[in-house]
Protein backbone atom coordinates (compact mmCIF):
# COMPACT_ATOMS: atom_id res chain seq x y z
CA UNK A 1 0.00 0.00 0.00
CA UNK A 2 1.16 3.51 -0.73
CA UNK A 3 2.86 5.02 2.35
CA UNK A 4 1.21 8.35 1.61
CA UNK A 5 -2.27 6.85 2.14
CA UNK A 6 -4.62 8.90 4.26
CA UNK A 7 -4.94 6.07 6.75
CA UNK A 8 -2.76 6.69 9.78
CA UNK A 9 -2.45 2.97 10.35
CA UNK A 10 -0.78 2.57 6.94
CA UNK A 11 1.67 5.46 7.42
CA UNK A 12 5.22 4.35 8.39
CA UNK A 13 6.49 5.59 11.69
CA UNK A 14 9.27 8.17 11.63
CA UNK A 15 10.25 10.80 9.03
CA UNK A 16 8.80 10.54 5.54
CA UNK A 17 10.56 11.85 2.42
CA UNK A 18 8.99 12.38 -1.00
CA UNK A 19 11.62 11.44 -3.61
CA UNK A 20 11.89 12.19 -7.35
CA UNK A 21 14.85 11.02 -9.45
CA UNK A 22 16.46 12.93 -12.32
CA UNK A 23 18.73 11.45 -15.04
CA UNK A 24 18.74 8.07 -13.27
CA UNK A 25 17.78 4.54 -14.32
CA UNK A 26 14.79 2.99 -12.57
CA UNK A 27 16.97 1.04 -10.12
CA UNK A 28 19.49 3.91 -9.75
CA UNK A 29 22.24 1.65 -11.08
CA UNK A 30 23.23 4.07 -13.85
CA UNK A 31 22.98 7.74 -14.84
CA UNK A 32 21.42 8.69 -18.16
CA UNK A 33 20.58 12.15 -19.53
CA UNK A 34 17.65 10.65 -21.47
CA UNK A 35 15.81 9.39 -18.37
CA UNK A 36 12.70 11.37 -17.43
CA UNK A 37 11.85 12.45 -13.91
CA UNK A 38 10.56 9.50 -11.87
CA UNK A 39 8.42 9.94 -8.75
CA UNK A 40 9.33 7.27 -6.19
CA UNK A 41 6.66 8.43 -3.75
CA UNK A 42 7.06 8.60 0.02
CA UNK A 43 9.94 6.69 1.61
CA UNK A 44 11.30 6.39 5.15
CA UNK A 45 14.83 7.21 6.36
CA UNK A 46 16.35 3.71 5.82
CA UNK A 47 15.02 3.66 2.26
CA UNK A 48 16.41 7.16 1.61
CA UNK A 49 19.82 6.05 2.89
CA UNK A 50 19.71 3.07 0.50
CA UNK A 51 18.95 5.43 -2.40
CA UNK A 52 21.86 7.67 -1.39
CA UNK A 53 24.17 4.65 -1.28
CA UNK A 54 23.25 3.82 -4.89
CA UNK A 55 23.71 7.44 -5.91
CA UNK A 56 27.19 7.52 -4.35
CA UNK A 57 28.16 4.33 -6.22
CA UNK A 58 27.80 5.95 -9.67
CA UNK A 59 30.98 6.41 -11.68
CA UNK A 60 32.47 9.91 -11.71
CA UNK A 61 32.23 10.07 -15.52
CA UNK A 62 28.49 9.35 -15.37
CA UNK A 63 27.96 12.04 -12.75
CA UNK A 64 29.88 14.63 -14.80
CA UNK A 65 28.05 13.90 -18.04
CA UNK A 66 24.45 13.31 -16.90
CA UNK A 67 24.11 15.28 -13.63
CA UNK A 68 22.09 12.57 -11.85
CA UNK A 69 20.38 13.71 -8.64
CA UNK A 70 17.45 13.30 -6.30
CA UNK A 71 14.81 15.88 -5.48
CA UNK A 72 13.50 15.29 -1.97
CA UNK A 73 10.61 17.02 -0.22
CA UNK A 74 10.68 16.86 3.58
CA UNK A 75 9.89 18.87 6.69
CA UNK A 76 12.60 21.46 5.93
CA UNK A 77 11.44 21.93 2.32
CA UNK A 78 12.33 20.65 -1.15
CA UNK A 79 16.02 20.00 -1.87
CA UNK A 80 18.22 18.62 -4.65
CA UNK A 81 20.85 16.05 -3.65
CA UNK A 82 23.90 15.41 -5.84
CA UNK A 83 26.79 12.95 -5.27
CA UNK A 84 30.23 14.49 -4.67
CA UNK A 85 33.35 12.62 -3.53
CA UNK A 86 31.56 10.07 -1.31
CA UNK A 87 29.44 12.87 0.16
CA UNK A 88 26.42 14.81 -1.07
CA UNK A 89 25.76 18.38 -2.16
CA UNK A 90 22.38 19.46 -0.79
CA UNK A 91 20.71 22.63 -2.04
CA UNK A 92 17.26 24.20 -1.92
CA UNK A 93 15.23 23.36 -5.04
CA UNK A 94 13.08 26.47 -4.64
CA UNK A 95 15.61 29.14 -3.66
CA UNK A 96 18.42 29.42 -6.20
CA UNK A 97 20.21 32.02 -4.06
CA UNK A 98 21.10 29.44 -1.41
CA UNK A 99 24.44 27.67 -1.73
CA UNK A 100 25.27 23.98 -1.49
CA UNK A 101 25.74 22.21 1.84
CA UNK A 102 28.12 19.22 1.82
CA UNK A 103 26.81 16.37 3.98
CA UNK A 104 27.47 12.71 4.65
CA UNK A 105 24.75 10.15 3.86
CA UNK A 106 23.81 9.86 7.55
CA UNK A 107 23.51 13.64 7.88
CA UNK A 108 21.15 14.09 4.90
CA UNK A 109 17.94 12.74 6.55
CA UNK A 110 18.75 14.66 9.73
CA UNK A 111 19.15 17.90 7.77
CA UNK A 112 15.97 17.34 5.74
CA UNK A 113 14.04 16.83 8.98
CA UNK A 114 15.13 20.27 10.15
CA UNK A 115 17.87 19.31 12.58
CA UNK A 116 21.18 21.17 12.85
CA UNK A 117 23.84 18.83 11.45
CA UNK A 118 26.84 21.14 11.70
CA UNK A 119 29.56 19.40 13.73
CA UNK A 120 30.29 20.99 17.08
CA UNK A 121 34.02 21.76 17.24
CA UNK A 122 35.20 22.56 20.79
CA UNK A 123 37.30 25.70 20.99
CA UNK A 124 40.89 25.10 22.01
CA UNK A 125 42.48 27.13 24.76
CA UNK A 126 44.77 29.80 23.29
CA UNK A 127 48.49 29.28 23.75
CA UNK A 128 50.27 32.50 24.74
CA UNK A 129 53.10 33.40 22.40
CA UNK A 130 55.81 35.98 22.71
CA UNK A 131 55.15 38.88 20.29
CA UNK A 132 57.56 38.96 17.33
CA UNK A 133 59.78 41.96 16.70
CA UNK A 134 58.01 44.88 14.98
CA UNK A 135 59.94 44.60 11.70
CA UNK A 136 59.24 40.87 11.47
CA UNK A 137 55.55 41.51 12.10
CA UNK A 138 55.40 43.96 9.17
CA UNK A 139 57.12 41.44 6.87
CA UNK A 140 54.73 38.64 7.83
CA UNK A 141 51.72 40.93 7.31
CA UNK A 142 52.95 42.08 3.89
CA UNK A 143 53.52 38.49 2.75
CA UNK A 144 50.06 37.48 3.96
CA UNK A 145 48.39 40.36 2.09
CA UNK A 146 50.30 39.55 -1.09
CA UNK A 147 49.29 35.88 -0.83
CA UNK A 148 45.63 36.81 -0.38
CA UNK A 149 45.75 39.10 -3.43
CA UNK A 150 47.23 36.34 -5.62
CA UNK A 151 44.68 33.83 -4.31
CA UNK A 152 41.82 36.25 -4.97
CA UNK A 153 42.85 36.74 -8.60
CA UNK A 154 43.27 32.98 -9.12
CA UNK A 155 39.87 32.18 -7.64
CA UNK A 156 38.21 34.92 -9.72
CA UNK A 157 39.64 33.51 -12.96
CA UNK A 158 38.68 29.96 -12.01
CA UNK A 159 35.11 30.89 -11.11
CA UNK A 160 34.62 32.96 -14.24
CA UNK A 161 36.02 30.63 -16.86
CA UNK A 162 37.04 27.23 -15.49
CA UNK A 163 34.08 25.89 -13.51
CA UNK A 164 33.20 23.02 -15.89
CA UNK A 165 36.46 21.10 -16.40
CA UNK A 166 34.79 17.70 -15.90
CA UNK A 167 32.49 18.24 -18.87
CA UNK A 168 34.63 20.21 -21.32
CA UNK A 169 38.39 20.82 -20.86
CA UNK A 170 39.21 24.52 -20.87
CA UNK A 171 42.19 23.93 -23.16
CA UNK A 172 39.70 23.62 -26.03
CA UNK A 173 38.35 27.17 -25.60
CA UNK A 174 39.37 30.72 -26.43
CA UNK A 175 37.66 33.32 -24.25
CA UNK A 176 35.90 36.18 -26.09
CA UNK A 177 36.65 39.40 -24.23
CA UNK A 178 36.06 42.23 -26.75
CA UNK A 179 33.19 44.30 -25.24
CA UNK A 180 31.42 44.92 -28.55
CA UNK A 181 31.50 41.23 -29.53
CA UNK A 182 30.38 40.10 -26.06
CA UNK A 183 27.46 42.55 -26.09
CA UNK A 184 26.39 41.42 -29.57
CA UNK A 185 26.40 37.72 -28.66
CA UNK A 186 24.52 38.34 -25.41
CA UNK A 187 21.87 40.39 -27.22
CA UNK A 188 21.38 37.76 -29.92
CA UNK A 189 21.26 34.83 -27.47
CA UNK A 190 18.89 36.48 -24.98
CA UNK A 191 15.56 34.71 -24.55
CA UNK A 192 13.77 31.68 -23.11
CA UNK A 193 14.65 28.18 -24.37
CA UNK A 194 12.95 24.90 -23.44
CA UNK A 195 13.49 21.15 -23.68
CA UNK A 196 10.83 18.52 -23.00
CA UNK A 197 7.19 19.12 -22.16
CA UNK A 198 4.91 18.90 -19.15
CA UNK A 199 6.34 17.06 -16.15
CA UNK A 200 9.73 16.65 -17.86
CA UNK A 201 10.30 20.21 -19.02
CA UNK A 202 13.63 22.02 -18.53
CA UNK A 203 14.20 25.67 -19.41
CA UNK A 204 17.17 27.97 -19.94
CA UNK A 205 16.71 31.72 -19.73
CA UNK A 206 19.48 34.05 -20.95
CA UNK A 207 19.47 37.78 -20.27
CA UNK A 208 21.22 40.51 -22.33
CA UNK A 209 23.14 41.41 -19.16
CA UNK A 210 24.97 38.06 -19.14
CA UNK A 211 22.92 36.02 -16.65
CA UNK A 212 21.67 32.46 -17.18
CA UNK A 213 18.92 30.67 -15.25
CA UNK A 214 18.16 26.93 -15.45
CA UNK A 215 14.89 25.40 -14.23
CA UNK A 216 13.60 21.84 -14.28
CA UNK A 217 10.16 20.54 -13.44
CA UNK A 218 8.85 17.26 -12.04
CA UNK A 219 5.42 15.70 -11.48
CA UNK A 220 2.51 18.16 -11.50
CA UNK A 221 4.85 20.81 -12.92
CA UNK A 222 6.49 21.30 -9.52
CA UNK A 223 9.79 23.18 -9.72
CA UNK A 224 12.43 20.60 -8.74
CA UNK A 225 15.64 22.49 -9.45
CA UNK A 226 16.68 26.07 -10.14
CA UNK A 227 20.20 27.37 -10.71
CA UNK A 228 21.54 30.63 -12.06
CA UNK A 229 24.82 32.41 -12.60
CA UNK A 230 26.85 34.77 -14.75
CA UNK A 231 28.22 33.43 -18.01
CA UNK A 232 31.42 34.06 -19.91
CA UNK A 233 31.59 33.60 -23.69
CA UNK A 234 34.17 31.40 -25.40
CA UNK A 235 34.82 29.90 -28.82
CA UNK A 236 35.69 26.22 -29.13
CA UNK A 237 38.90 25.73 -31.10
CA UNK A 238 37.89 22.37 -32.61
CA UNK A 239 34.78 23.62 -34.45
CA UNK A 240 34.62 27.39 -33.75
CA UNK A 241 31.23 27.00 -32.00
CA UNK A 242 30.22 29.68 -29.50
CA UNK A 243 29.90 28.34 -25.94
CA UNK A 244 28.52 30.07 -22.84
CA UNK A 245 30.48 29.09 -19.72
CA UNK A 246 27.98 29.45 -16.86
CA UNK A 247 29.22 29.72 -13.29
CA UNK A 248 27.86 26.82 -11.23
CA UNK A 249 25.99 25.26 -14.16
CA UNK A 250 28.31 24.25 -17.01
CA UNK A 251 28.85 24.91 -20.72
CA UNK A 252 25.95 25.79 -23.03
CA UNK A 253 26.62 25.43 -26.75
CA UNK A 254 25.01 27.97 -29.11
CA UNK A 255 24.09 25.87 -32.16
CA UNK A 256 22.25 28.65 -33.99
CA UNK A 257 20.07 31.69 -33.26
CA UNK A 258 17.22 29.50 -31.97
CA UNK A 259 18.96 26.43 -30.54
CA UNK A 260 21.09 25.70 -27.47
CA UNK A 261 22.65 22.41 -26.34
CA UNK A 262 23.13 21.80 -22.60
CA UNK A 263 24.04 18.45 -20.94
CA UNK A 264 23.43 16.72 -24.31
CA UNK A 265 19.85 18.03 -24.47
CA UNK A 266 18.63 20.38 -27.21
CA UNK A 267 16.75 23.52 -26.15
CA UNK A 268 14.61 25.46 -28.64
CA UNK A 269 13.86 29.18 -28.39
CA UNK A 270 10.37 30.00 -27.14
CA UNK A 271 10.53 33.75 -26.65
CA UNK A 272 12.86 36.71 -26.96
CA UNK A 273 13.65 36.54 -30.66
CA UNK A 274 17.10 37.55 -31.78
CA UNK A 275 17.44 41.13 -33.07
CA UNK A 276 16.90 41.64 -36.82
CA UNK A 277 19.96 41.77 -39.07
CA UNK A 278 21.06 45.23 -40.08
Amino acid sequence: MNPSSSSNADTPAGPIFRVTTRALAGDLSAACVDESARDLGAVDAPCLLALLEKLAALAATEVAEADPHLVVAARRGRFTIRPARNRFLVRSATDGAQGYLELSAAEVPEFLEGRDVRPAVPAEAPVPLAPPPQAETRLVLAMALFGLAVLSVAVSVWVTFFRSEQVDPDSDYVVIAAPAEVAGIRQQAAGLYACGVGDDERTLELSPAGNARYREYGPDRALTDEREGRYAIARRRSDQRTVLRVEGLGPIEVSDSATLVFARDTYQRRSGAEPPAR
